[in-house]
């Protein structure tokens, strides 16, 4: 399963962005283009965050490949996400991270993770858990007109690139070194 989960997800990220380019021409307005390329960076940090991780906590039951195809599908409704409203957008987010929570939560329960792993995966859970709830926070203020969509996407691009940094701070170790 180790070999098969790094092939799989490497091949299913690579299929997401390269067929989520296609949806570049599809964009109009401002907010598309932003969305977009917050979009695709963040799912390359994923990317990166994620490779060092599964190597050291291999899919064990039939179960986790299910998540990690939810988590698959999830980023592509992301990429998608941008060529309809913000609030569409918003819902994928926490969609995406509503499905990350659950593989940190197995990975959680089904591994014996020594204390430094766990700080990573405990910030890492907090993180998602906080940006999850801003997403559905500012889905909510947008359907009641509270903030506009441009505002809301710029208030939320800027909530991740703050807890991004504070989850990299919080980490206090290069986790990187497999």
């Amino acid at each position: 399963m180790p070999k098969f989960q790094l092939k799989f997800i490497d091949v299913m990220i690579g299929v997401v962005l390269g067929i989520g380019f296609q949806f570049w021409t599809e964009l109009r307005e401002p907010w598309q283009y932003i969305a977009f390329i917050f979009a695709y960076l963040n799912i390359i940090d994923y990317w990166i965050d994620y490779n060092p991780l599964a190597k050291k906590y291999a899919l064990k039951l039939e179960i986790d490949v299910i998540l990690h195809t939810l988590i698959i599908f999830s980023m592509f409704l992301l990429i998608f996400g941008t060529q309809k409203t913000v609030s569409y957008f918003l819902m994928s987010f926490a969609f995406y991270r509503l499905a990350d929570i659950l593989w940190i939560w197995r990975i959680k329960s089904e591994h014996r993770v020594p204390h430094s792993d766990l700080m990573f995966l405990n910030t890492w859970f907090l993180y998602d858990f906080v940006e999850m709830i801003v997403a559905l926070g500012l889905y909510f203020i947008i359907a009641e007109n509270i903030l506009g969509q441009m505002t809301a996407l710029i208030v939320f691009i800027c909530v991740r690139a703050v807890t991004r940094f504070i989850e990299s701070k919080s980490y206090k170790k290069v986790f990187y070194s497999v």
